[in-house]
């Protein structure tokens, strides 16, 4: 078992997880099952094979360890599974190969948000997809995701467009299916609870099961041709060339892929969700000042006086709108800051409080050319009201 102050996870004996959520005394099951499948598809559109094979991690033993201590605790999950080779065996439901996967399972102190890291030996299996599985309970008829500067809802399945599709596929360039992307991360939620993964790898996901319940998401897929020809979900003609193998995108070696799950109460806006997955995935650029040892010599830098601050801030917000950038302006001696609207249809303004003394603050465009002059109190800029899906970008100099 893993524990902190915010979440307690139970590890079944099938690896799956099971996990509460202290604030909303929500114990979610069975997350984070692997699902291993067949992609007849190319290299631009992912297709089943017309006779699939699914496999879930939850079908084979798993070899189970963990690691406590007061600042991290850690889980191992590794799984032996065995799946099809190729699409031939997958159509014969043979299942000889060894698929080798290893799930790292990461709580740090305080926090509300698991890390997960799986490895995967892929050298030996062709044409495939790896998804891994969050069950919400959370019966849902749209899906929530960020884009560049903003969020988007999306329909967890297109229905009228489907029942057009089903009645005359001719018609259709492809199937109308609801495969989405994301910037950084999707959630499912409820007014009193939500669950948001963050995937730092393949942004790409669909809501399953019979209540559209639960996130898939895409870890990686393989295929063989660039375009092919007649496919389950594109009928007709191939997307790319369908002569051209590119064996390349078997990816037959070792993989590695990364994600985050953030447990939540109330609603994607008051759960503040955008803004715990920039946290989420910014993480801190560390140095350590240490001696370099080789076999014969140690090398050192030139001394450093070590009298820096434990901690420094260059600036703090209300945390209203949600930070997309921090850098050197391109043309000029000052800073960017660039903030947008997270949350859903409500609209934010924002307070940015600088620890240092300002000595210009402008409103800018995405050139960085002036759009007017910002008043500046105390070192502390008010930022304009932004409504949905919308981004303000604010210039300063010291």
């Amino acid at each position: 078992m893993l524990e902190n102050e915010a979440l307690q996870i139970t590890i079944n004996d099938n690896g799956s997880l099971d996990i509460l959520d202290k604030k909303t005394a929500t114990t979610y099951r069975n997350q984070t099952i692997l699902e291993e499948n067949g992609d007849d598809g190319h290299s631009f559109n992912y297709s089943p094979p017309r006779n699939d094979l699914k496999i879930q991690s939850i079908e084979f033993k798993p070899v189970i360890k963990v690691v406590n201590s007061a600042i991290l605790e850690v889980a191992t999950i590794t799984y032996e599974m065995m799946v099809p080779k190729d699409l031939e065996e997958r159509a014969e439901g043979i299942q000889s190969t060894r698929l080798s996967v290893t799930i790292v399972v990461k709580l740090a102190k305080g926090q509300s948000t698991i890390d997960f890291e799986v490895a995967i030996d892929n050298r030996w299996v062709d044409s495939h997809r790896l998804c891994a599985l969050f069950d919400e309970g959370i019966a849902s008829k749209v899906s929530t995701a960020d884009q560049q500067f903003g969020l988007i809802q999306r329909p967890v399945v297109r229905r009228s467009e489907m029942d057009l599709w089903q009645s005359d596929q001719e018609k259709w360039n492809e199937k109308p299916l609801s495969i989405e992307t994301c910037q950084s991360f999707v959630t499912l939620n409820d007014a009193q609870k939500g669950i948001a993964i963050f995937p730092k790898g393949v942004r790409e996901y669909e809501i399953v099961g019979e209540k559209y319940d639960i996130i898939r998401l895409t870890l990686f897929r393989t295929y063989g041709y660039m375009g092919k020809e007649n496919l389950v979900y594109r009928p007709g003609r191939a997307s790319g060339e369908s002569v051209v193998k590119t064996p390349n995108t078997q990816c037959h070696k070792q993989l590695k892929f990364s994600f985050s799950a953030y447990y939540y109460q109330g609603n994607v806006n008051s759960g503040e969700v955008a803004n715990s997955a920039k946290i989420a995935n910014t993480r801190p650029l560390v140095y350590e000042y240490a001696d370099f040892l080789n076999s014969r010599l140690i090398f050192t830098q030139s001394e450093v006086q070590k009298d820096l601050f434990v901690s420094d801030s260059l600036f703090k917000t209300n945390g209203h709108l949600t930070l997309s950038v921090i850098k050197k302006a391109e043309e000029r001696p000052g800073m960017i800051v660039r903030l947008y609207n997270g949350h859903v249809d409500d609209e934010l303004d924002d307070t940015i409080m600088f620890e240092k003394t300002i000595t210009k603050a402008e409103l800018v465009d995405l050139k960085e050319e002036t759009i007017g002059a910002l008043e500046v109190y105390s070192n502390t800029i008010k930022v304009p009201t932004q409504k949905h899906a919308k981004f303000v970008t604010v210039y300063v100099e010291f």
